[in-house]
């Protein structure tokens, strides 16, 4: 709860210091590449064994909206985002699972961001830089015996972002991102079952975005 209420006072600031200046909205997406903890496999004979059996998430994709306000005329804005990131389970992972006739885990991932970016606005070609932290929600879905599923709860926890790229014409935007969505790693919380633990995880992501 305190990190929530870290991130809604810095929204607030965010709002107070940015008003009369010039805004823009955008909506992005793209692929993500998944690092750590959460992309490593594990050779099991049933999930039952480890609780970590599933833990092995392959590329992914995700979805999100931005809204930035700028700071004077010299390209520096602040901004306030959200994201929605899904990763399967590897290929490894699903066919041992398909064997089985288990249901396969996936991981959710939705960080909710404030920080500060910079381009150089009314050029056909600019640089851009950002920098950001928030929260990110974690969620692992259930898995298991159809019947006798294993099922997760939602966890919080505090992430970090950065990222560079280029811009065309203040419209379209492509760039390379890299989110930490757990400083401490992301905690998967078993319901019924005394067996939570931390994963050590981080993505890159490569960014298309469209600015309005």
């Amino acid at each position: 709860m305190r990190k929530i209420r870290f991130f809604m006072l810095a929204a607030a600031m965010f709002a107070a210091s940015t008003m009369n200046a010039q805004s823009s909205f955008s909506f992005r997406f793209g692929g993500l590449m998944v690092l750590g903890d959460l992309a490593e496999s594990q050779t099991v004979t049933s999930f039952m064994d480890n609780t970590r059996a599933g833990n092995a998430a392959a590329y992914g994709a995700f979805l999100g909206f931005q809204f930035t306000q700028g700071i004077g005329d010299g390209g520096l804005g602040v901004f306030i985002s959200a994201d929605a990131l899904w990763t399967p389970s590897n290929q490894e992972i699903r066919k041992m699972y398909d064997e089985h006739s288990w249901t396969k885990p996936q991981f959710i991932n939705i960080p909710v961001m404030a920080g500060v970016h910079y381009h150089m606005p009314a050029v056909t070609v600019s640089p851009y830089f950002e920098v950001g932290a928030g929260v990110n929600f974690f969620m692992k879905t259930p898995e298991g015996v159809s019947g006798n599923l294993r099922e997760y709860d939602m966890t919080e926890s505090f992430a970090v972002m950065g990222g560079l790229g280029v811009m065309f014409n203040d419209v379209f935007s492509i760039g390379v991102h890299y989110l930490l969505p757990g400083i401490d790693g992301v905690k998967i919380s078993t319901k019924d079952v005394d067996a939570d633990y931390d994963l050590k995880a981080s993505m890159l992501a490569l960014r298309l975005g469209f600015h309005f």
